[in-house]
């Protein structure tokens, strides 16, 4: 059989056409890949998001900027199945969801890759159309058919809409809340409505008999709930053949709303009880591994730091320092799905403000006992009550005013500071009582009360050098 090129060369020299393969080289026709599957996106990004294996470690470091904010850094180190559910990820994953971050807006946000090149995030529109076909990945593995067009309207209103509007039409797939159909059925054409481009034709029965067999499912409605509250980042997927190895560095800041009622923020305020900070770590639960680290602020000192709501207690390794931080380590959080939170508890640092707060009362209370046993020989006596008018509030403006001091900080010591200017002003009282013109009985009732009020500062503020105690061990579970 005569190879290619004599063949070639003679098709030229006879002046013929040369056909794209010559039919005596058995060449076989290369075979092109079957085409993508429509669903098989929204199925590899369902897939992603119910395993954690594919993630092999979350760090996460939080550092308190105010009593308000706090900033968050995450390193995330990934590595990508080559296929998922018989699809080829390469050819039909274009985003690689990195984390669930609450719908509001973020603040100082910046995503990076591994050498620190800024990485881009999908829009909006983009962000709400894979949503919306994890969903239907999620519900079709439910229902074993795919949804009715009006069912698919109303997850994609979820995946759309603010948390508020979503959390409504979330309900409605609670069992608990025992809808009847007509009602469920309402809920789908209010959907309908203010979703007019979402419009879906046909009858609402089929869509209500999805929606409670959907509600059923407890781990289609956490999905569902996730992703009403939140959005799923996404990063768009590089197919580089290389590698599926990924670390990708997030950075955001979001404001957290310490726990406490009316009782707690007094306790907290005067120092006898910590302020207790929870922060939702959904990617502790999509992950082989999670460590976070705290970062206390200055003149604060963190008690507690523990992880709760879905994640393992005993796979929780938690390790605390002098220095004002403390690090957890997660190796098992389950369910899938659920939702875990980081608890932290701080209180201000003993060596601080609470330390010159309790000898400042205890001299204010001091000098009004001491002058209390000589009131009749201390009455207008200038020099006396120079020394109350002028010393203890000489010492008090060294601690009170504290420029630069961290916000939180502040929140922890309102009322130790209001404490200390109590005993200060008793003081600075009993040097007036010295000089104003009054009887000696009514000069000495004054200045028990006001060696009273001193005494009780003086208690508070040792109560608050006391208070909150450490726990005897060192990792809370």
């Amino acid at each position: 059989m005569p190879n290619v090129r004599e063949w070639l060369v003679d098709a030229i020299r006879e002046g013929c056409p040369t056909p794209a393969v010559p039919p005596s080289s058995g060449t076989a026709q290369q075979q092109q890949p079957p085409p993508v599957p429509p669903h098989a996106e929204g199925e590899i990004l369902w897939w992603l998001l119910t395993h954690r294996r594919w993630v092999r470690r979350r760090a996460e470091r939080f550092e308190l900027l105010d009593d308000r904010t706090v900033l968050r850094r995450m390193t995330v180190d990934i590595v990508l199945p080559a296929r998922v559910m018989d699809h080829d990820v390469d050819r039909a994953l274009t985003a690689v969801p990195i984390t669930v971050l609450a719908k509001k807006k973020l603040r100082a946000f910046d995503l990076r890759g591994e050498e620190g090149q800024a990485l881009p995030a999908l829009s909006t529109p983009d962000n709400v159309r894979l949503a919306t076909a994890t969903l239907r990945a999620s519900a079709r593995s439910v229902l074993r058919h795919d949804a009715h067009p009006v069912t698919m309207a109303v997850l994609r209103y979820v995946a759309a809409s603010d948390a508020k509007a979503a959390a409504t039409v979330v309900k409605a797939f609670d069992p608990a809340a025992k809808l009847s159909d007509d009602q469920l059925a309402r809920v789908a054409k209010r959907v309908l409505e203010e979703r007019p481009r979402d419009a879906a034709t046909g009858p609402l029965a089929p869509a209500v008999a999805e929606i409670r067999v959907l509600g059923a499912d407890t781990a289609f409605t956490r999905l569902l709930e996730e992703l009403a509250a939140g959005f799923v980042l996404l990063t768009p997927h590089v197919k580089d053949g290389t590698s599926r190895r990924r670390i990708v560095k997030l950075g955001y800041e979001e404001g957290f709303d310490p726990r406490e009622g009316r009782r707690r923020w007094l306790r907290r305020s005067m120092g006898w009880a910590p302020s207790q900070v929870d922060f939702k770590i959904p990617g502790a639960a999509r992950a082989a591994s999670y460590h976070a680290e705290v970062l206390a602020p200055a003149d604060a000192e963190i008690l507690t730091a523990s992880a709760r709501a879905g994640a393992d207690p005993d796979a929780a390794d938690n390790e605390f320092n002098p220095g004002g931080r403390t690090h957890l380590h997660l190796v098992n959080a389950d369910p899938q799905y659920e939702a875990p939170e980081l608890r932290v508890e701080l209180r201000a640092r003993r060596s601080g403000l609470l330390h010159s707060a309790v000898v400042t009362c205890a001299l204010a209370a001091a000098l009004l006992a001491g002058g209390r046993l000589r009131l009749e020989q201390l009455a207008g006596q200038v020099e006396a009550a120079a020394t109350l008018l002028l010393l203890v509030p000489g010492v008090l403006a060294a601690y009170v005013v504290r420029p630069g001091e961290h916000a939180l900080v502040s929140s922890l010591l309102i009322g130790v500071r209001a404490m200390l200017l109590v005993a200060a002003g008793c003081a600075v009282a009993g040097g007036g009582l010295l000089l104003a013109g009054l009887q000696q009985s009514t000069r000495e009732l004054l200045w028990t009360w006001l060696l009273l009020v001193a005494l009780a500062c003086f208690a508070g503020t040792a109560f608050s050098n006391l208070l909150p105690m450490r726990p005897r061990d060192e990792s809370p579970r």
